[in-house]
């Protein structure tokens, strides 16, 4: 348990500095154009929050598909899933 909080921990501060990132390029443009690296790294952090919003779409979707045909053991497992990628909370989805 104590490698999957520091693996989660781990992604939490990815994340932050993907979406920090994000903010310094989104500040960067609006004075000047980004430069050829910047536009690439923009890009790059980008994809890593698609990818991570695309999964949890793609979990809630599921976990829905499971609810409908009301398969709480399945939902519960891909609730767990969840919150393992995103812990703070179903309201926050």
């Amino acid at each position: 348990m104590l490698l999957v909080s520091t693996l989660r921990e781990r992604d939490d501060v990815v994340m932050w500095s993907v979406h920090q990132r994000l903010g310094e390029l989104w500040m960067i443009q609006k004075n000047r154009p980004l430069t050829e690296d910047e536009e690439k790294e923009l890009c790059i952090c980008l994809e890593a929050n698609m990818r991570k919003a695309w999964k949890l779409a793609e979990l809630k979707n599921l976990s829905l598909m499971a609810s409908i045909v009301q398969d709480t053991e399945e939902q519960n497992r891909i609730c767990k899933q969840i919150e393992e990628i995103y812990p703070y909370g179903r309201y926050a989805l």
